[in-house]
């Protein structure tokens, strides 16, 4: 007899320890009572999108969480792209495009690291300090020098095995786009070949989303997709 999997899957919304454009010595960050309107006119520094894609089968999670920012100032800005992943989870690879060029990360000693970012700011070229705050790597921490008119895409990979609960997973994501991005979108995958008894998504925004998750699901695969518009993401506390 085949055991049917149960799986909760639970989405965490948050402007903190997000994105922090540094202008002029002041940290500008969007309001929720701004308009759209002055919202271009001061952000230099543009969150075009916000992506996460995750897919889970046989137990194994594979999360990609890329988001894409463009540099409107004519002055380089230094860009901070933070993200917290789940205690347990690896990060499988890391990478960032500027203008259509591929960069993937690579492990330095803390002062080397340190040193060759300060040459290349000071040299004013794109450069890009990846961080850690734990073993664990519970939180990524990535310090990028964008300069004046640059694209630049972030791209995390990481993994995590599920471990069953009272017959149940539950699989968390945490959003932390730190600004209102023009295209935020979320898509998780389920494929369990024995089977899915149920699938449970607990609302998490004090229903201030209401109506926004999409869920289908079938007998051994299921999706949710989150695409919460511009206004909708003003209003989320």
């Amino acid at each position: 007899m085949k055991r049917l999997t149960c799986f909760f899957i639970c989405f965490f919304l948050s402007e903190v320890s997000g994105f922090e454009i540094p202008i002029n010595g002041l940290s500008e960050r969007s309001l929720p009572g701004e308009s759209e309107e002055m919202m271009e006119e001061v952000d230099q520094v543009t969150l075009y999108s916000y992506k996460v894609q995750s897919t889970i089968t046989s137990r194994m999670a594979t999360t990609m969480i890329q988001s894409k920012v463009v540099n409107n100032s004519p002055q380089p800005q230094n860009v901070v792209f933070d993200v917290q992943i789940p205690k347990g989870a690896f990060i499988s690879n890391f990478s960032m495009t500027v203008d259509g060029k591929t960069f993937r990360s690579s492990i330095k000693e803390k002062t080397v690291g340190r040193a060759l970012y300060a040459q290349a700011r000071a040299k004013g070229k794109t450069a890009g300090l990846v961080r850690s705050s734990a073993l664990d790597m519970e939180n990524f921490r990535t310090e990028v020098n964008v300069l004046p008119g640059a694209k630049v895409q972030f791209e995390l990979h990481y993994q995590e095995v599920k471990w069953r609960k009272l017959g149940s997973y539950e699989h968390r994501i945490y959003l932390q786009p730190g600004r209102l991005a023009k295209h935020l979108e979320v898509d998780v995958w389920v494929i369990e070949p024995q089977g899915l008894r149920f699938l449970h998504v607990p609302d998490t925004f004090e229903g201030h989303f209401d109506g926004v998750p999409v869920i289908s699901k079938g007998q051994q695969k299921a999706h949710v997709s989150f695409k919460p518009t511009v206004a909708q993401q003003r209003i989320c506390p």
